[in-house]
């Protein structure tokens, strides 16, 4: 399944195909902790609570670090990007400008 949300408190969902939906928290993952985006294998277990039949557990597939302080999550990796790719637009035009005023001269 794909992993539709998965918030940094360790509870998200998983997406079937057929677009249906599984609860996971963080303490039923193995190895890595899953982000929004990831592609993930589990199992599911019957969680005995009305209204949520099944989780997922045995969760593997993730792309973070399991543990939360060294965790960077999906949104934060993106926000990341964006802000390197505009300090390396800026520098780019910085750049260009010192050339041109060299030129000037």
């Amino acid at each position: 399944g794909v992993v539709k949300a998965f918030n940094a408190k360790g509870f998200g969902w998983i997406e079937f195909p057929d677009g249906s939906r599984t609860w996971v928290e963080l303490r039923d993952c193995v190895g890595s902790r899953p982000v929004t985006g990831d592609r993930v294998q589990f199992d599911l277990q019957a969680t005995g609570q009305p209204g949520r039949a099944l989780q997922a557990v045995n969760v593997t597939g993730g792309t973070a670090p399991l543990d939360l302080k060294d965790a960077v999550l999906s949104r934060d990796m993106a926000k990341a990007k964006a802000v390197a790719a505009t300090a390396a637009a800026a520098a780019k035009d910085t750049k260009a400008v010192g050339q041109q005023l060299t030129l000037k001269k």
